[in-house]
């Protein structure tokens, strides 16, 4: 049997999802970078650094925070 897929995805993509302020919680912004796709490389690292193929990166008023996956 074959099946019909009309469904087609991109092979990188960035997705921005926004959540609205809620009582004493201030608005959030979240980014999920997918396939070969990295955010920019925080200054704090240095110019030669360079983000893990796979990780998150934290980002808030006091700092970053990188970290990676455990497979």
């Amino acid at each position: 049997m074959q099946l019909k897929n009309d469904y087609s995805f991109p092979n990188a993509c960035t997705i921005r999802f926004q959540f609205a302020a809620k009582g004493s919680r201030p608005a959030l912004d979240i980014f999920w970078y997918d396939g070969s796709l990295k955010p920019p490389t925080p200054e704090e690292l240095g110019a030669e650094a360079e983000l893990d193929p796979e990780g998150m990166m934290f980002v808030g008023d006091k700092g970053k925070i990188l970290a990676g996956f455990s497979r």
